[in-house]
């Protein structure tokens, strides 16, 4: 998928290894991977069971220094348990992202100042496991 090569090079080009990205613009492509990785690895979504715990803080990020059009595409993930419908949200979501970085490159220049993982809340530890 086109998508997942351009967040693949922003991935390679601005986040780290481990830890938070140095820039804006790195943090927003981390949570981004994030949400995605955990959902075409291991099935884990937004809102629904252990996603609670693995994506629920990224997608409060982007959600928090994205615009409308992000925020709309993360909620529009919450809960969703079907797998087709999920990933067709999930694909949005992603374009989403590509296209306010694209129209934002200086999140690339700005120095970040938050950590995703900082947007944990109680809620997210705190759910039942589930059987799909």
């Amino acid at each position: 998928m086109e998508e997942d090569s351009i967040l693949g090079k922003y991935f390679e080009k601005y986040v780290p290894a481990r830890g938070p990205a140095e820039t804006k613009g790195g943090e927003i492509v981390r949570a981004a991977n994030r949400i995605a990785y955990r959902y075409f690895n291991d099935g884990d979504r937004v809102g629904v069971g252990y996603g609670n715990e693995t994506c629920n803080a990224p997608a409060r990020y982007l959600m928090s220094v994205c615009d409308n059009r992000v925020k709309k595409a993360v909620s529009s993930l919450w809960g969703v348990r079907l797998d087709s419908e999920y990933g067709d949200r999930l694909l949005r979501f992603k374009q989403a992202v590509i296209e306010y970085l694209g129209e934002h490159p200086e999140v690339f220049d700005e120095k970040n100042t938050m950590d995703m993982w900082n947007f944990r809340e109680a809620e997210d530890r705190d759910y039942e496991d589930e059987d799909y």
